[in-house]
């Protein structure tokens, strides 16, 4: 990439905010290809008349891979509480698994996106399985 691409790729990235003191201005820089955030909570539901609960997690996304990882936390569940998630994004679909502090694995996830929800199914290590939504 010459230099004039790359001051062009740049520009394209900031955001400009003025505020009425004369000279006083806030540029935040977007690096290309950095990492998307995504905050989200949602429900689960076990099957056969099993738990249900929430989730809220905090995920990163990079566009370039769909490399996802992140923290969840679940609310009613025996079998996990809080843990960390890996997965990967490909298209609409998503694939992850929840492991523990030390790396074990405690449920895998498969969902797809669907407009800005995303819905699919789970199961765990405790033998739950059942569906879950962002909401």
């Amino acid at each position: 990439m010459d230099v004039k691409s790359a001051l062009a790729a740049v520009a394209a990235t900031l955001t400009f905010a003025a505020y009425a003191a004369p000279y006083v201005a806030e540029v935040a820089v977007r690096p290309v290809g950095a990492n998307e955030v995504l905050v989200r909570s949602g429900t689960w539901n076990g099957t056969g008349g099993g738990a249900t609960g929430r989730w809220r997690a905090r995920v990163e996304r990079d566009p370039v891979s769909g490399a996802l990882r992140g923290q969840i936390t679940v609310d009613g569940s025996r079998a996990i509480s809080s843990a960390r998630l890996d997965g990967r994004m490909k298209g609409a679909s998503l694939r992850a698994t929840l492991k523990d502090a030390d790396g074990r694995s405690l449920a895998r996830l498969e969902g797809k996106v669907r407009g800005e929800s995303i819905a699919g199914t789970f199961s765990t290590s405790a033998g739950e399985r059942g569906t879950w939504r962002t909401q």
